[in-house]
């Protein structure tokens, strides 16, 4: 699988504050792990809230989210490609890091394009399947990357499966917007990557296949985990435009695969333990010796490396 890099993401890159009272509420009971398949059994329930063709405004709500169009969609439309939406954010609600995602009203707004060209117009990334916003806190998605095609002013479902993992990384921004403004980068892309890690397929993310074997085919150096702790939002940036940046990106989701299944007894102490702290303080600075827990940045490397070659076989 590919890895793209969609420069749009450094609107996330905001310098962690250093300040008290962040506003984060961590579920203090989440999952012991992952279950085996995340998935929502019900059908989702779509609402039209405006469907204007003078104006061509058309506005849909599913549970969790709502979608603005320039193109009627219909319910049993929308009731389809949601599911990649609400799906993640159960997924995330789901994970054993106990994330916690809020959703501030009006619901996660997303807006969709009928044409690629006016989803560049409006910020979208070249090649990529969507963006998150951070500054509207709205995804932007074209209509193609959701397999809906438009022909006359018909739209209609396609054929077979798009590849999702992008939209999935935008969407995990999306509903951890609240922690945005405290990780440090390495940890906001890591754990995006991660979630897109897991492999999705119509509607549902089979947790009990996630392995970092394939995500990982395209890494041509590991970066150093000492560098990848303390990287900067400007040398993240540079990165985009040196050509080290699809490096950065699968560093910090191996990294956070590791911290979640693979450190210690594979229960994520460590990184719950760091997050909480972030949660409480808004300070990463405060949090990491919870995550290197009396190791240095060179020993958590062996560490994981270790881990992988012998759990996971995969040398790094």
């Amino acid at each position: 699988m590919k890895h793209t890099i969609h420069p749009i993401l450094l609107l996330f890159f905001i310098a962690p504050l250093l300040s008290a009272g962040t506003g984060i509420q961590m579920d203090p009971n989440p999952p012991a792990k992952w279950p085996l398949m995340v998935r929502i059994d019900q059908a989702i329930e779509v609402t039209v809230i405006k469907e204007d063709t003078k104006a061509d405004i058309y506005i849909y709500q599913t549970p969790n989210f709502e979608y603005h169009s320039d193109i009627k969609l219909g319910t049993g439309l929308v009731r389809e490609f949601s599911k990649i939406f609400e799906t993640t954010l159960f997924a995330v609600k789901q994970c054993p890091l106990g994330l916690n995602p809020r959703m501030e009203p009006p619901r996660y707004q997303v807006q969709l394009f009928r044409t690629r060209e006016e989803y560049l117009q409006a910020g979208g990334s070249a090649g990529s399947g969507g963006v998150y916003m951070g500054a509207q806190r709205k995804v932007l998605v074209p209509l193609e990357s959701l397999n809906v095609s438009i022909r006359k002013q018909r739209v209609a479902r396609g054929s077979g499966e798009k590849d999702n993992s992008t939209l999935i990384h935008e969407i995990t921004h999306q509903v951890m917007h609240d922690w945005l403004r405290f990780l440090p980068i390495w940890c906001i892309e890591g754990t995006a990557e991660y979630f897109r890690m897991i492999p999705y397929r119509s509607g549902a993310f089979n947790c009990g296949k996630t392995s970092p074997k394939d995500y990982a085919k395209n890494l041509k150096n590991f970066v150093p985990i000492e560098r990848l702790l303390s990287i900067s939002d400007t040398e993240w940036k540079r990165g985009l435009t040196d050509g080290t940046g699809q490096d950065n990106y699968l560093s910090a989701g191996l990294l956070c695969y590791y911290l979640v299944h693979l450190d210690g007894d594979g229960d994520a102490r460590r990184f719950k333990n760091y997050l909480k702290i972030i949660a409480e303080t808004g300070n990463p600075k405060l949090a990491l010796p919870a995550l290197l827990d009396g190791r240095t940045p060179k020993q958590l490397e062996e560490e994981l490396k270790r881990a992988y070659k012998i759990k996971e076989r995969l040398t790094l």
